[in-house]
């Protein structure tokens, strides 16, 4: 346990400027702009008056909802309201998470191959399987759990400084502590399940990302690219289809839909027939990446 524990810090402290930086970084960038909105709303309000501004905020449509958020029933009738909009931040912080992850896995296998660190790493008592998986559990657990957690302590803060703004400037009750309680928990389960899915839909996509950093001797985004890429215009040139690239995009739209789902409360037909696929090329990937990782390590 130890030295799994050891192989996570150490894929953290070399890259930290990513998965650790990063979303501390977004998280501040979060927060000051809802102070400068805050700032700036308050500016409008104390110029027309608190009454008057909401009225230029409010069409036919939502006169109800106006109603109902001054009476302090807004968040008792409709609770999933402060639960959707912790959730909500998770999108934020994932959609950069998924800018990082490519990168970090295209490079995690061979860095250390072209500056020739790896055979310190081989003379450590640490199978190159468990160095893989580790890897792997750097980018598809370890870093979401990171950007997971930034993004429900902003969520959590920004929108309990939105509620105490609208209590103090414009006498909107406060929701009930009960409420607030059960939706920062709601809130924190559905990010997390969220992200599990969407991991599970992508992980042949992060798998095969390791494949091309573990097989490439130069620019191993050019193996993770070129490759399909390739294979795709073959297939369309000599056999006349598109099953390749049609197979790759309903993997991308079927985790990105699962993803929106579980955001939205709506768990319906999350798990077809590619993700059981996905996960077998997974462990083929994953398979060849660890064999490389043993018998052919030189750039």
């Amino acid at each position: 346990m130890n030295k799994v524990l050891v192989q996570f810090q150490r894929e953290l402290w070399e890259s930290r400027a990513s998965l650790v930086r990063t979303p501390v970084i977004l998280a501040g960038a979060l927060m000051a702009l809802l102070v400068v909105g805050i700032f700036t709303t308050q500016q409008h309000v104390q110029n027309i008056g608190a009454g008057a501004w909401m009225e230029l905020q409010m069409d036919e449509g939502a006169v109800e909802f106006s109603e109902l958020l001054f009476s302090g029933d807004l968040f008792q009738i409709h609770p999933n309201i402060l639960t959707t909009g912790l959730a909500s931040f998770q999108a934020i912080f994932v959609l950069i998470l998924l800018l990082i992850i490519p990168f970090y896995l295209l490079s995690c296998l061979y860095t250390d191959r072209r500056d020739q660190s790896i055979l310190f790493w081989k003379s450590l008592p640490v199978s190159e399987t468990r160095s893989v998986l580790t890897k792997l559990g750097t980018a598809v657990f370890l870093a979401p759990a990171i950007y997971t957690l930034a993004a429900i302590v902003t969520g959590t803060c920004y929108i309990l400084l939105l509620l105490l703004y609208g209590a103090v400037a414009l006498g909107i009750p406060m929701p009930g502590f009960g409420t607030l309680i059960f939706a920062l928990v709601s809130g924190s389960v559905t990010a997390v399940l969220a992200w599990l899915l969407l991991a599970l839909w992508y992980m042949p996509l992060f798998c095969w990302f390791m494949l091309a950093s573990a097989v490439a001797r130069k620019t191993p985004s050019i193996w993770a690219m070129g490759l399909p890429l390739g294979a795709i215009v073959l297939e369309k040139w000599v056999l006349g289809t598109s099953y390749l690239f049609t197979m790759i995009a309903t993997q991308i739209s079927s985790g990105t839909t699962a993803f929106s789902k579980i955001i939205q409360g709506s768990g319906n037909d999350l798990v077809g027939l590619g993700l059981p696929v996905g996960l077998a090329l997974s462990v083929v990937f994953i398979a060849a990446s660890i064999w490389l990782r043993n018998n052919r390590y030189e750039v």
